[in-house]
C-alpha cells in the first residue's frame, strides 16, 4: 500500500484472513477530516457505480494504543504495486480517475497514491485509487492530480456524464462525512463537468 499523509496507521487480519489497513482518527482536527474522506471518496466511487476504482473502504471503530478509535478501514490487496507510472493503465481508467479526483478535489495524487493490481484474468494492471485523506479540501489544499493534469480539457463521454448525474442524485451518502458546504461543493464540481463536458477542475 501507499504510505500516504496520515500519521496514525495500523493493520488488521479479519476472521477469514483478509488483511485490511486503517487510518486512525487520534482525535486531531485534520485526523479526523481526513479518515472521514478517505470514506467520503469511497462512497463516492460507488455513487459513480465505478468501485473498481478504489479499494472498500469504511468507517470503524478499531483496537488501537489500549483503547478504541475511529478509523478508515480498507481491503488490502495480497499484491500490487506502488509507484507505477499513470501510462499503465487504459485510457479509461486514467479517464474515470481524472474525473473522480476532479469531483472529490483530490490534493495529493501521484505514483505512490494509487496501486498497480493484477485484472480478474491476469492481462493487465489495474488502477486502485488510494491515500483520499487530502480530498474534500481537507488541509486547504488545492486540486494536485496526475490523472487530472493529464485529462484536463478532455470530452467527457456519455456514461462519464450518466455516472456523474447518478452521483449527484445520491449525495445524500456523504452528509454523515462531510460538512454540508463540502457535500454542495462535489455537487457543483459534479455538475458543472456535466454541463462542460470537459475534464477539468472549478
Amino acid at each position: 500500500m501507499g504510505s500516504g499523509a496520515h500519521a496514525d496507521k495500523a493493520g488488521y487480519v479479519l476472521e477469514g484472513g483478509v488483511y485490511v489497513h486503517a487510518k486512525i482518527d487520534n482525535g486531531q482536527p485534520e485526523a479526523s477530516e481526513m479518515v472521514h474522506a478517505e470514506v467520503a471518496a469511497w462512497r463516492v466511487v460507488r455513487a459513480l457505480e465505478w468501485p473498481d476504482l478504489m479499494p472498500a473502504t469504511i468507517l470503524r471503530e478499531v483496537p488501537y494504543g489500549g483503547s478504541y478509535c475511529k478509523a478508515a478501514v480498507q481491503i488490502v490487496w495480497q499484491f500490487a504495486n506502488a509507484g507505477e507510472p499513470l501510462t499503465t493503465f487504459s485510457d479509461e481508467e486514467k479517464f474515470r480517475a481524472a474525473i473522480v479526483d476532479a469531483v472529490i478535489l483530490h490534493a495529493d495524487r501521484h505514483p505512490t497514491n494509487w496501486l498497480a493490481v493484477d485484472s480478474m484474468d491476469g492481462s493487465r494492471k489495474v488502477m486502485k485509487l488510494i491515500d483520499n485523506g487530502y480530498a474534500f479540501g481537507v488541509g486547504g489544499r488545492p486540486s494536485g492530480s496526475e490523472p487530472v493534469q493529464a485529462m484536463t480539457g478532455q470530452p467527457l463521454a456519455d456514461s462519464h456524464c450518466r455516472a456523474l448525474q447518478l452521483l449527484i442524485s445520491r449525495l445524500d451518502t456523504l452528509s454523515t462525512l462531510l460538512d454540508p458546504a463540502r457535500v454542495d461543493a462535489v455537487r457543483q464540481r459534479a455538475q458543472h463537468l456535466v454541463t462542460q463536458r470537459l475534464l477539468g477542475v472549478v
